[in-house]
């Protein structure tokens, strides 16, 4: 009877471990994100594999944002012109690049999903099918992966 019991158990086992693997495969890199998102790494620089975002993070804590977050400076090449940016984190997985004229003024905003797999590497993604300002972002790529590049 006991062996029985056993058994049934087995299949039970096999969903709760395959349902704990898939929340860590899709609910990590979310947190992951909030807890490592770049503006939380006082000191470090990033940079997008075609140079296209680069960022760089001061030692200084930023009063406008809540929590261990730093002054940065990013950069953001749009159609052929580089603005000054905001990285401004929307929810769990929205990120907003708010592009500020010479002025420093907002004058696009660019909506992108972010995921982070790890503490030195930012994906951003198209959302919502992609806006013509994305695909144009995006330039054709799947995606844009910002990297650390100093600690």
């Amino acid at each position: 009877m006991k062996r029985t019991d056993s058994i049934r158990r087995i299949p039970l086992l096999l969903l709760t471990v395959l349902l704990i693997m898939m929340a860590v495969k899709w609910i990590a890199p979310v947190i992951l994100l909030n807890i490592y998102f770049p503006y939380y790494q006082p000191g470090s620089e990033w940079i997008s594999e075609d140079q296209i975002i680069c960022i760089s993070v001061s030692e200084e804590r930023d009063p406008k944002r809540k929590g261990d977050s730093y002054v940065a400076t990013t950069l953001v090449q749009f159609e052929g012109e580089t603005y000054t940016a905001e990285i401004i984190q929307e929810g769990q997985r929205l990120i907003s690049l708010c592009l500020k004229n010479e002025d420093g003024v907002i004058c696009r905003t660019i909506t992108l999903c972010g995921t982070m797999p790890n503490s030195g590497t930012l994906y951003l993604y198209p959302s919502n099918g992609g806006s013509p300002n994305q695909r144009r972002l995006l330039n054709g790529a799947e995606r844009i992966s910002v990297y650390r590049i100093s600690p």
